[in-house]
């Protein structure tokens, strides 16, 4: 049995889940602000921050589900953890000219797709084949680290912030709210 392939109805189920996924991710990236590439195009361009600002706060986002998820005693998946190398940094010097040649980052590659910009196919293809010539090859033993992650070693600490964040982000997400209730009551007594 070859890496990553489970026997039968798992198996199936497992691939069906990925594509679901992946259809679903393609739809909320054309929709979001989650592409790296335009956000520093937007900084660059138009001295704003606003995508950046928008992929750390969905950063931040997930990061205090995980924290309440470990705080719950749930399974964790932490990633696995890498030495860096020269063939690290190596790799994300090519992902970065790649997106730069691209004008997209992987997601908003998937994003293109789903808006039937089909030239955009090559870059899951590019990124297949690079993972499979690394697993092919002598590459493919990487050194692992042994630093752990640094937001499930610490969420005791982390949380607290994470709720003021939270409260603070749900606080002004209602008075954005209710200013446009207040506008919108406004303009229909008149």
């Amino acid at each position: 049995m070859n890496i990553g392939q489970t026997p039968g109805l798992a198996g199936i189920f497992g691939f069906a889940t990925a594509l679901i996924c992946a259809g679903l991710m393609g739809y909320a990236i054309q929709r979001g602000a989650t592409c790296t590439v335009a956000a520093v195009d937007e900084i660059v361009n138009r001295r704003k921050a606003t995508r950046l600002i928008a992929i750390i706060e969905a950063s931040l986002w997930v990061t205090g589900g995980l924290l309440l998820a470990s705080l719950a005693g749930l399974p964790a998946m932490q990633p696995a953890s890498y030495a860096v190398t020269g063939w690290t940094i190596a790799g994300g010097a090519l992902l970065g000219y790649g997106a730069f040649v691209n004008r997209a980052c992987v997601f908003g590659a998937v994003a293109q797709i789903g808006s039937g910009e089909w030239a955009y196919l090559m870059t899951p293809i590019g990124f297949f084949l690079g993972c499979w010539t690394v697993v092919s090859s002598r590459l493919s033993g990487a050194p692992k680290g042994d630093a752990a992650s640094l937001v499930f070693a610490a969420p005791y600490w982390l949380a607290p912030l994470l709720a003021i964040f939270a409260i603070w982000r749900l606080w002004q997400i209602g008075s954005a709210s209710n200013s446009s209730y207040r506008q919108s009551a406004s303009y229909g007594a008149s």
